[in-house]
């Protein structure tokens, strides 16, 4: 009984010294990252307020947004948009579901977040969106600046519907079509008909 209790006794203490599945631990942000979150932390708030001074500040001649759509915005239209409200940022509210920060030669930073949201229509039924951004940011002459930012809009997961067994057995009798050219289509017809272009 002895010997028993002897080895757990060791088993237990080396319980307490050897790692053991240990979750890896997040390395502290450092001095230049916690900066860098400082002045992101400035952005938001001056486009919340609508701080057409702030943003005119922290903003650099040259920046661009270049949008979702395509479109390429100027640091001027920008801001005017901020000031008035009009960037879905101040309209939707959104989840940050990943935010990243890399910083090189302590003087440029690149931030990559991913967020949902839900976009009102004007159906009133809201769309989920899931977007992508790269925000640069630069430090000149001992500040930063924010130079430019991309938004990528990802494609979302089709919902899932329920089909009776009837339509399930019309369907079959359809087969898909492929759209040679260029763009690649998918449409149906059915199997006993032809089609031509």
């Amino acid at each position: 009984m002895q010997a028993l209790s002897s080895f757990v006794l060791v088993f237990v203490c080396a319980l307490g010294v050897l790692p053991s599945h240990q979750v890896p631990k997040t390395p502290e942000p450092t001095k230049d990252e916690m900066e860098v979150r400082t002045f992101i932390k400035q952005v938001d708030a001056a486009l919340k307020i609508r701080d057409r001074s702030t943003l005119e500040r922290i903003i650099a001649a040259g920046f661009a947004h270049l949008h979702s759509t395509g479109n390429l915005e100027t640091r001027e239209s920008f801001i005017d948009r901020a000031v008035a409200g009009a960037l879905l940022s101040q309209r939707v509210p959104a989840e940050v579901l990943e935010d990243e920060l890399r910083i090189y030669d302590r003087r440029t930073a690149l931030r990559t977040t991913r967020v949902r949201a839900r976009a009102p229509q004007p159906n009133g039924e809201p769309t989920e969106m899931n977007v992508r951004s790269i925000d640069v940011y630069v430090k000149m002459k001992g500040r930063w600046l924010w130079v430019s930012e991309q938004s990528t809009l990802l494609p979302m997961q089709p919902k899932t519907v329920e089909i009776d067994r009837g339509t399930l057995e019309e369907a079959s009798a359809l087969a898909p079509l492929t759209v040679v050219g260029r763009r690649n289509l998918s449409m149906w017809h059915r199997a006993d008909q032809e089609c031509s272009d």
